[in-house]
């Protein structure tokens, strides 16, 4: 930049000097005393100076001023600061309040028994053993079946810091049960297990249990559980049946009224675990008059293939209101098989999902693995059931470790119930209706009871959801109060009372 405004070092003024006038205030820089400053406009041109391009360094021979706003990024910044420290100060307090005798105790539960999916008989009583560590001393423990508190207890003294205790209950009806452990610790602190799903099911007592099931193909009623057994009728596809028992290996079902059908052939309309078993007791071999004993032939080869297991799907159906998921495998060959079972629900409430399990087939044996979908089905969906899917076993086939079944909700059950009943001369009508499941053909009794008289009538209907039946009763001699009641299957199922006069 051009030397033409810059400005000379100030010099000492002298008392009594005389100095030139100047111009504009810029010759030394300074201002003289007493002296008017001229217009900005009043501008020497030194001679010798051609003119050069303006540039934006220097106004007027002074450093532009810097603007104040140049200043606010300080005092931002001077607050971040201040409020960071005011942050760091607070967290310092609260976790020495924290600190000071007050944190948290933790604690740890474990179910040991029973395991996840087991079956516990209805009607007695079972056990619950949990293992339990805490760094504070627990005060008790208690269970929980279906979020209802069934039993407490107090812990002994731990173990090598273990606590461990047996807590009981007791199911009454068949179904599925959520079971949840906690722990109450003296600090008043409360600890959870994870929750666990038990099905309690039924066994052979004086009142059978019974589940209704649809045939899916034409399949032969035998007189025990084996294709060996005489034929007694043949089932057509759609027939609706009732089913009493099973046998061990859930290969067979036993009707109401007798015979026995593939299990195969059957779907189910609530879960099979619900059924009692039941193996036919063996026919007892004749005595035989010994005989002479042959010379051993020798003994046959094995058939190749035979020393691998054959696993195929054999049924999947829904139970519980459309809950509870049964699949049943079988093992067709004398090998028995261990290893993965995966299922691919889809159309599910809640999305589909993938499920693999860890199952134990017997040689020429069934398994049924069952587990709670988490809502109900209550449209059409689907499950594809796959053994081994990797491959990882030899089979003697591999073309049969797959299949696809649709899933239906279960067709509720029946409810019937007294419309009315009036007395009309010397009879009885009474008008029963149907608030539940579809009733198939079944025999039906309405009887009529004063003191210790009786009158009833029997008839064979079947009542669609919201259909009524008429019944006509002869009137008992007695007059007075009367009872009416409807029995199925030696089973009172509604009631009511009339005054006959």
């Amino acid at each position: 930049m051009s030397d033409r405004f810059r400005r000379e070092p100030p010099r000492e003024p002298v008392i009594g000097e005389e100095y030139p006038p100047v111009i504009g205030g810029y010759g030394t820089g300074e201002p003289v005393i007493g002296q008017d400053e001229p217009e900005p406009s009043a501008w020497v041109e030194e001679p010798g100076y051609e003119d050069e391009p303006y540039e934006a360094e220097w106004e007027y021979g002074y450093p532009e001023s810097e603007p104040s706003e140049a200043r606010q990024p300080l005092l931002y910044v001077f607050l971040a600061l201040v409020l960071g420290f005011a942050a760091v100060l607070a967290y310092l307090v609260l976790d020495s309040i924290r600190s000071d005798g007050t944190a948290e105790p933790t604690a740890a539960l474990v179910i040991d028994r029973p395991l996840n999916e087991d079956r516990i008989t209805v009607g007695t009583d079972a056990e619950v053993a949990v293992r339990a560590a805490a760094d504070a001393p627990i005060a008790r423990f208690e269970l929980y079946l279906n979020g209802r508190l069934v039993d407490s207890r107090e812990p002994g003294p731990p173990q090598n810091g273990i606590y461990s205790v047996l807590l009981r209950f007791r199911l009454e009806t068949p179904g599925v049960y959520e079971l949840q452990v906690r722990a109450v610790l003296q600090s008043g602190a409360v600890k959870e297990s994870d929750r666990i799903r038990v099905v309690g099911v039924e066994t052979v007592g004086d009142r059978p249990v019974t589940i209704e099931g649809e045939v899916i193909a034409a399949t032969t009623v035998r007189t025990g559980p084996g294709d060996s057994y005489p034929s007694l009728r043949t089932l057509e596809a759609g027939a609706r049946v009732r089913v009493t028992a099973r046998t061990t290996d859930n290969a067979w079902l036993l009707l109401e009224g007798g015979g026995w059908v593939r299990r195969s052939a059957i779907r189910l309309l609530d879960s099979i675990e619900f059924l009692p078993r039941r193996d036919p007791t063996p026919t007892p071999v004749p005595t035989q008059t010994p005989t002479p004993e042959a010379s051993p032939s020798p003994s046959p080869s094995p058939t190749p293939g035979r020393d691998r297991p054959d696993l195929t799907p054999v049924n999947a159906s829904l139970g519980n209101g459309g809950t509870v998921l049964a699949v049943t495998i079988a093992n067709l060959s004398p090998v028995a098989y261990e290893g993965p079972l995966e299922i691919e629900l889809s159309g599910l409430p809640n999305g589909s999902r993938t499920r693999v399990f860890q199952v134990a087939i017997p040689e020429n044996g069934n398994t049924t693995v069952t587990f709670d979908l988490g809502a109900a089905i209550t449209g059409s969906a689907t499950v594809r059931v796959t053994l081994d899917p990797s491959n990882a076993v030899a089979e003697l086939s591999e073309d049969n470790n797959s299949a696809t079944f649709t899933l239906a909700p279960p067709t509720p059950a029946p409810s019937l119930s007294i419309a009315s009943a009036a007395v009309e001369g010397n009879q009885v009508r009474v008008r029963i209706r149907n608030d539940g499941g579809p009733l198939s053909a079944t025999s039906v009794t309405v009887r009529v009871t004063a003191g210790s008289e009786s009158q009833q009538a029997t008839r064979n209907i079947a009542l669609a959801s919201g259909q009524e039946a008429e019944f006509t009763v002869a009137r008992p001699a007695a007059s007075g109060s009367a009872t009416v009641e409807v029995v199925i299957s030696g089973t009172v199922v509604a009631s009511t009372t009339i005054t006959l006069p």
